[in-house]
């Protein structure tokens, strides 16, 4: 067969394709713990745990339960929220995986993915609370007065008119008396009754 190659010839490759294993080194430094197939296999995302050879999936913050964990550590831990220096990286990846292991539904991170949590939707959504709070002074009493039922009563009432339907009392009007065609136009114009229908067709002779 032309263009044919035996695959059974060749070695198979060790590489991954999609899912990349996390190396060994970064584990430790990160405290992730290894994967184990009789002991992980049978958790939420088990299959990509393995792919990555840690012990919980690694992933960005991604769920409700990770921001509420994210939230908690802003509030009371120095590790990620020092008015001076900022957020202590090394100290506060290893503190979150160290919850990881012990939690539900947390998964590990990387450094790179808590930075990016951080500078991203948090400082953004930070940002929004603090304008919703500086400006509540002035937005509560205009809300306010916007959603009074008491301004509807101010509004003028809109004309309201019974739906007809639209009727032809009478016989068709002549052409003449349209004002759209002279007498002598008018006079060429016969009526011809239409077969299929009750109305009149207008012919020019």
């Amino acid at each position: 067969m032309v263009g044919w190659v035996n695959g059974n010839l060749y070695q198979l490759t060790v590489e991954t394709v999609g899912v990349l294993p996390i190396p060994t080194e970064i584990c430790v430094t990160l405290g992730m713990g290894a994967y184990s197939p009789s002991l992980h296999s049978h958790q939420h995302l088990g299959f990509l745990a393995s792919k990555q050879g840690t012990q919980k999936p690694v992933l960005p913050i991604h769920n409700s339960k990770e921001h509420d964990v994210f939230q908690q550590f802003m509030m009371g831990n120095t590790n990620f929220n020092d008015p001076v220096t900022g957020p202590n990286w090394e100290q506060s990846v290893l503190l979150w995986n160290s919850v990881a292991k012990t939690q539900e539904h947390i998964s590990y991170k990387l450094t790179e993915q808590l930075k990016a949590y951080y500078n991203g939707d948090w400082k953004c959504n930070t940002n929004i609370k603090q304008t919703k709070s500086i400006t509540a002074n002035v937005c509560l009493p205009l809300k306010k007065t916007l959603h009074d039922p008491k301004c509807s009563l101010c509004t003028p009432e809109a004309p309201t008119t019974m739906k007809t339907l639209h009727s032809v009392p009478e016989g068709l009007q002549a052409p003449s008396e349209t004002g759209l065609l002279t007498k002598s136009e008018s006079s060429s114009l016969i009526c011809v009754p239409s077969p299929s229908s009750a109305t009149t067709s207008v012919h020019n002779l």
